[in-house]
């Protein structure tokens, strides 16, 4: 038999083709993107759950002040209505309050402005203990000033 022929390098038939290249998987991607999405809906889900939570708690709080306000209102119309208590009823020492205050500014040598004692003209609603803590301060600082104490605050 005759020899056969070899087949001579880069002739012959083609090289086989290179396997198609695999679709990459976007599956982490899509993952990714629902985590991401989900810790921003958590994230504006519990600063909602908190607004929300806030707002009770400041209504909450202005409807006890609101309350709280008005029971003092009318426990103060009452005391004043009924002429019981600690307010001032007429007699009381607050109906002296503005006299002492004149006297005092009158001891003390005009050191203090008359006008001050203006504001003891109208003391309705004002307790009893308040004016005569506040004679007391001016009896106490009349003798520390070495003064006579005068009779309007006794």
């Amino acid at each position: 038999p005759p020899p056969q022929p070899q087949a001579q390098q880069g002739f012959g038939a083609p090289p086989a083709a290179a396997a198609p290249e695999k679709k990459k998987s976007k599956t982490g991607l899509f993952i990714g993107i629902g985590c991401v999405l989900a810790v921003i809906l958590g994230c504006l889900g519990t600063g909602g759950y908190l607004w929300w939570k806030a707002n009770q708690a400041v209504d909450e709080f202005e409807s006890d002040l609101n309350e709280a306000v008005q029971n003092a209102n009318e426990a103060a119309n009452e005391a004043a209505n009924t002429g019981g208590g600690d307010t001032a009823g007429g007699g009381g020492s607050c109906s002296r309050i503005a006299a002492c205050c004149r006297a005092y500014v009158s001891a003390m040598g005009a050191s203090v402005p008359a006008s001050t004692c203006d504001a003891y003209n109208n003391v309705a609603g004002m307790q009893d203990s308040m004016c005569d803590q506040t004679m007391a301060g001016y009896r106490t600082g009349l003798q520390a000033m070495g003064r006579d104490v005068p009779s309007e605050c006794n």
